[in-house]
């Protein structure tokens, strides 16, 4: 590669780096996993203060709340993404989708509880309940974090977007090793103070922010949520393994039969 090439291409990289929607896009996705790494950047710590068995254990615990924590962010994402521009232009209107979509978060909060006992009915019985409610419990709490982590992550709201998201991180990551160091040093240490430090941290932001949690609830928006954002999704889901994939299945068959001859 010519030293004009190399120049160019550079120049055209430093260009496209340079655009306002491109540095807009960095810094939201960057400061959106932010929260998501931390238990991958605390691995070194985890392993320093946990013997292998204990961090098998905590690594258990991750995954069950890994799976309640999806179907909470799948259902912020539905219902706060979604349907705030539809109504944005309407304050009153924007504030009781918020209303709505919040408790409809609650909802799939419920879903998500209902979810780990279902999973934990199937896998370590060794396990005490208080486990199982304190990886609920860290749900539930992250369930109002993240719905203004995405709130104003679509109101564009920059500042306020990675305030949060920095929070949200620095608090999961200093509750789950003062946990493990003070409460006790295993892996339900880790877990327990979690749960303490997602508390702390969902009553700052309810509290900040709680003129939202007054707003008019709307049952029709409640509805359309349900119907659009919930079971659809399922149903989707359902005829994707009942219709679709079988003409693939029998799609795959004759491509292979055809191979043969």
């Amino acid at each position: 590669m010519s030293n004009a090439t190399a120049k160019d291409l550079f120049l055209r990289i430093k260009t496209y780096l340079s655009d306002d929607a491109i540095k807009k896009v960095v810094t939201y996705s960057f400061f959106g996993l932010l929260p998501i790494l931390s238990g991958f950047i605390l691995t070194p710590f985890y392993t320093r203060f946990l013997s292998q068995e204990e961090y098998g254990e905590l690594s258990y615990f991750n995954i069950l709340q890994g799976y309640a924590a999806l179907i909470v962010i799948l259902g912020i994402d539905a219902s706060v993404s979604r349907y705030y521009f539809e109504f944005k232009r309407n304050d009153r209107v924007l504030k009781e989708m918020f209303a709505s979509a919040f408790q409809f978060m609650l909802f799939f909060s419920f879903l998500a509880c209902c979810a780990v006992f279902f999973i934990k009915s199937f896998l370590n019985h060794d396990i005490p309940d208080t486990i199982y409610m304190a990886i609920i419990g860290t749900t539930l709490f992250t369930v109002i974090v993240v719905t203004f982590i995405n709130y104003h992550r679509d109101n564009q709201n920059l500042n306020k977007f990675i305030v949060y998201s920095v929070l949200l991180f620095v608090i999961m990551s200093i509750s789950s090793l003062s946990g493990i160091l003070f409460i006790s040093k295993d892996a339900e240490g880790c877990i327990y103070g979690r749960l303490l430090g997602m508390l702390l941290l969902a009553l700052g932001v309810a509290t900040i922010n709680y003129r939202f949690f007054f707003q008019k609830f709307s049952v029709k928006l409640f509805t359309k949520l349900m119907l659009f954002d919930f079971l659809h999704p399922l149903f989707s889901h359902w005829g994707h393994l009942r219709f679709v994939r079988p003409i693939h299945d029998r799609k795959d068959l004759h491509f292979k039969r055809s191979s043969h001859l």
